[in-house]
């Protein structure tokens, strides 16, 4: 079992722990959880006070809106967001310990709303949400616990709508941290070796091709001495202690551009992707609806369509397009074609899938998601 699954394991025992006995207050934010007090929707049944924050509170979420609360935990933030809704919105709770959810569902089963929907599921693969289909994403005090934080980050882009957005409250750090506490599993599920450095968080963000990127909240959290004693030495705690490290809470939010936006952002200096095919070679992308893509790749900034199908554009003949970086390992293709204009989007040649924005007259927006073969 690999470091990665060892912590999901710990994370799942931990915290189904505290579902099935409801224990309240068992993360690093205990004595320092965000007070909701007021808050409107707040559910006492579903409070175990995990949350270093209130994520809600600078959310801009709108009624009728569609939210989604990634760890979810028994429904918190949830039911506040519900709140906010109404019934014209809808709201999503996604976590991954099954004693979670089910203590969710029967909070909710209780309150007997009929637009909020718990869901079983990974932050970094959230399989069971569809493309660009949530207005508003929100967390709290989870990410940290995610260990391929840029995976999730990308997959919160791609089911964000465009001009979508997401209010994060979470655990960084400043300086570093004790080797230790890094290793720990145990220490990774009370929300503090998962964290990460804060600078290096937020790009992580951009990098995932967020803009607007705002640190709305910011609070120091004091790690209780007798926890991070059990993994290390009293010397190296006095070194933690003497250097100017420190853990924080923060609340982040940014928003996903449109489409139109993103062409208007492009880096001309962006490296170059390390993962893009072979040159020379004859590639099809499906992305289904019929419209299929066929080309050779010259050189990792341009390329040649010979054969395309469907109801955006169709010819036969080879025609060359420049191939322009956007940020590291996205890159965009673009043509147009009357009042259409086609981006895509190349985000992940290992994985073979290809995204393409459409945009339509009337500047309306379609993304599609295709899958990439070789052919030769």
């Amino acid at each position: 079992m690999d470091k990665k699954d060892v912590i999901k394991k710990e994370i799942k025992s931990t915290y189904g722990y505290i579902a099935t006995q409801k224990l309240t207050g068992r993360c690093c934010c205990n004595g320092n959880a965000a007070d909701y007090t007021g808050v409107a929707g707040h559910q006492k049944e579903a409070d175990y006070s995990l949350g270093c924050g209130l994520p809600t509170e600078i959310a801009n979420i709108k009624e009728g809106d569609t939210v989604l609360d990634l760890g979810c935990g028994a429904g918190n933030d949830v039911f506040v967001a519900r709140e906010i809704v109404g019934e014209t919105g809808k709201v999503i709770g996604l976590d991954m310990t099954p004693e979670m959810i089910n203590r969710a569902m029967e909070n909710n089963h209780r309150l007997g709303y009929k637009n909020i929907n718990f869901v079983l599921g990974e932050i970094e693969n959230m399989q069971n949400v569809s493309d660009q289909t949530i207005d508003v994403v929100i967390s709290n005090c989870v990410m940290n616990l995610v260990p391929d934080k840029e995976k999730a980050f990308k997959d919160i882009f791609r089911i964000l709508k465009p001009k979508g957005h997401f209010s994060i409250s979470d655990i960084v750090y400043t300086g570093s941290l004790p080797t230790g506490v890094l290793e720990s599993a145990e220490v990774y599920a009370s929300c503090i070796a998962g964290a990460s450095e804060k600078n290096q968080y937020l790009n992580i963000i951009e990098n995932a091709g967020f803009e607007n990127v705002q640190i709305k909240k910011e609070r120091l959290i004091n790690v209780p001495e007798e926890l991070l004693l059990k993994y290390i030495d009293t010397k190296e705690l006095n070194k933690y202690k003497q250097s100017e490290s420190a853990l924080y809470s923060i609340t982040v939010y940014a928003e996903k551009p449109s489409a139109v936006k993103e062409i208007e952002y492009l880096k001309p200096d962006t490296p170059q992707a390390s993962v893009f095919p072979a040159t020379g070679h004859k590639y099809e992308v499906d992305y289904g609806d019929d419209f299929v893509v066929q080309f050779i790749f010259n050189s990792v900034n341009s390329l040649s369509i010979f054969g395309m199908k469907g109801k955006y554009k169709d010819f036969t003949e080879t025609v060359e397009i420049s191939v322009t970086p956007i940020r590291l390992n996205v890159f965009m293709v673009a043509w147009k074609e009357e009042n259409q204009t086609v981006v895509v989007h190349v985000e992940d040649f290992e994985k073979n899938i290809i995204y393409a924005n459409i945009t339509l007259p009337g500047n309306s927006q379609l993304r599609l998601r295709g899958n990439l073969k070789q052919l030769d």
